[in-house]
């Protein structure tokens, strides 16, 4: 199970070398190791990482910058059992290094799809964010479904 895990990462981080080799004359660029990295410090993950310790959590590249996304897109989760679970899905911003929470679960609503850190810590705590919603300009919206 370790090496299918070892082989997952390195196939992900593989996948982000050729976006890795063309920033790296962008000195003020983010790369995908500092995209980690940033995702890493963040108290919320570091907090999820001691929590979920007995059941191997993990930060992992899930994409980056492409034709299709303009983000390096950072998953946290467990990964065991065989199976990567999400926790949390960031995205950031190559050229700002700015760190955004990416609401996976709306991916097929209408509406904004990303959060800023400001508003995701915010929202957390509102009972809103942990049923359906959508982000409107800047602030969530409980569905009536």
């Amino acid at each position: 199970m370790k090496l299918y895990i070892f082989l997952l990462i390195f196939c992900l981080l593989s996948a982000s070398m050729p976006v890795k080799a063309h920033l790296a004359h962008h000195p003020l660029k983010c790369t995908g190791a500092l995209a980690l990295k940033k995702i890493r410090a963040l108290p919320e993950v570091k907090a999820f990482m001691r929590y979920a310790k007995k059941s191997e959590p993990i930060v992992m590249i899930a994409g980056g910058p492409d034709s299709t996304r303009k983000y390096y897109w950072i998953k946290s989760g467990i990964c065991n059992f065989g199976m990567f679970r999400t926790s949390d899905d960031f995205l950031v911003d190559p050229k700002t290094s700015e760190i955004y929470f990416y609401d996976i679960a709306l991916e097929d609503e209408p509406g904004d799809k990303i959060a800023t850190l400001k508003q995701w810590r915010r929202w957390r705590s509102d009972p809103r964010f942990w049923k359906p919603h959508i982000f409107k300009r800047g602030k969530i919206v409980a569905l009536t479904k």
